[in-house]
């Protein structure tokens, strides 16, 4: 033990004798042995002056001068400043809007939670109004109108089966012609992070007609066909003959009509989300509406006839309408995603529920003749007292709908989007249906024919539409 001791003072004496001949030694090397002399293109470095007091205690570099540069300030850890933060514009073009589901990606999780300025303001409300070119499923009708070639025997005249026999309107697909309808819509969130939606949308194509009219001026033979049973039970083709050289002169209009719209409230809960994206399930009210007809009108002037007085007026006008009215539930899946400035946005639902249906007919015949006006019993040519009347019925009903719209961000909060669109209506009444395929009348006073059947089938819109939404 007392060796070391001895070891350990040795050591101490030995470190202050060596501190005292350095300080000693750098007092008596001459201030300017400290100079370092470079050559002149490259500069010179003069060491700094320290400063010192009685004490020869080294004060820190506080009187530091860099020339031209200003004083420098002694700086340690408390005498930092904050850092300066920035407060510019931040991506004001790149936002990107993707519902509740976040801003493509960009650190959104839902609104008034995002930590990105560019998503920010979001608004509770949301819309969108569409153009929309729509075509409805055509209606199969019979031949019926019809014209021969000239020189046509009067009892030949417009009679189906014959080789002078053409078809001016019918035994084709008619009402399938597109035009102009429209959509709109409108929402609201339920909560600031959009978790839920309401939704509301009004949808109507438009009223589309259809048919054509034909006078004794443009076409010298008119005729309406049919298949009579007033003498025969097999029926034998025939023909009510509108126009005919020398004996009538009248005219035929033939016109249709279809006008199809529809509404629905969707309450829409968040299922899904993530990666700009998010899939609702979708639940609410859906109603729907289609109201179409079909008129057939003729009027012809008696000018030369064995059986009829000469400038007696003949009217005869069947008519055909049909209302089909769905009020039910839907259910279904909305689908959002956005890429970028490019967004998809697809529906599917089906809607389900009660379907009222409506069909009326109506035949009518009037003989005017020396001012006098009689309506002929039986009803019209195709529209009979066998078959006449209104007939109301319900039944259960779907109503599906697909939607899918391809959007482009054109400015901050609207969304340019194109898309397809499909409505369907199951067992629906259509004009076409209540016509006999077969023309199949009994003229006499009593008809047995037509028969009052009436077919259901389908109904269908589809549209391609052309819309600005103004997003949530």
């Amino acid at each position: 033990m007392r060796s070391n001791r001895i070891t350990n003072h040795l050591q101490s004496t030995s470190l202050v004798g060596a501190l005292v001949f350095l300080l000693l030694a750098s007092v008596a090397i001459p201030v300017s042995a400290q100079v370092r002399v470079k050559k002149q293109d490259r500069g010179s470095y003069q060491a700094p002056t320290l400063a010192s007091n009685d004490d020869d205690v080294l004060e820190p570099f506080s009187d530091l001068v860099i020339e031209d540069s200003g004083d420098v300030r002694p700086v340690d850890f408390e005498s930092m400043e904050p850092p300066v933060m920035y407060d510019g514009p931040m991506y004001e073009e790149e936002m990107h809007y993707s519902g509740a589901g976040g801003c493509d990606g960009m650190g959104c999780s839902g609104c008034g939670v995002c930590t990105v300025p560019a998503c920010l303001p979001c608004s509770p409300w949301f819309a969108s109004a569409e153009v929309m070119l729509f075509w409805r499923r055509p209606q199969g009708l019979p031949a019926l109108a019809t014209t021969s070639d000239p020189g046509t025997d009067f009892a030949d005249a417009g009679v189906l089966g014959l080789g002078s026999t053409s078809i001016l309107f019918g035994q084709d697909q008619v009402g399938s012609k597109m035009n102009v309808g429209g959509r709109f819509t409108l929402g609201t969130w339920l909560d600031n992070a959009g978790l839920a939606s309401l939704t509301g949308r009004f949808w109507f194509t438009g009223n589309q007609e259809y048919g054509g009219d034909w006078n004794s001026a443009t076409t010298p033979i008119i005729a309406r066909p049919y298949l009579d049973f007033t003498t025969d039970p097999n029926g034998v083709s025939n023909a009510d003959v509108i126009s005919y050289p020398g004996q009538r002169s009248g005219f035929l209009t033939i016109k249709g009509s279809s006008d199809v719209y529809g509404a629905d409230l969707s309450m829409r809960q968040l299922s899904m989300e993530g990666l700009g994206g998010r899939i609702d399930f979708m639940y609410g009210y859906q109603y729907m509406r289609v109201n179409e007809d079909l008129a057939i009108n003729s009027e012809s002037l008696i000018l030369a006839d064995d059986s009829l007085p000469v400038g007696a007026m003949f009217n005869v006008t069947d008519q055909f309408e049909t209302r089909n009215e769905f009020h039910g539930a839907q259910l279904g899946f909305s689908g959002f995603h956005r890429e970028g400035r490019w967004s998809l946005d697809t529906m599917m639902k089906f809607g389900f529920g009660a379907l009222t249906r409506e069909a009326r007919r109506s035949g009518v015949t009037n003989i005017t003749n020396g001012g006098v006006t009689i309506s002929q019993a039986g009803g019209g040519l195709l529209v009979r007292d066998s078959s006449a009347g209104t007939f109301t019925s319900s039944t259960f009903a779907w109503a599906p709908e697909f939607n899918v719209n391809v959007g482009y961000q054109a400015r901050r909060g609207i969304d340019l989007s194109v898309g397809y669109s499909v409505v369907g209506l199951t067992d629906a009444v259509q004009p076409w249906r209540l016509v006999d395929p077969q023309l199949a009348t009994d003229l006499n006073d009593d008809p047995t024919l037509p028969k009052g059947v009436i077919s259901y089938g389908s109904f269908w819109v589809q549209a391609i539409q052309f819309g600005a939404r103004w997003n949530y």
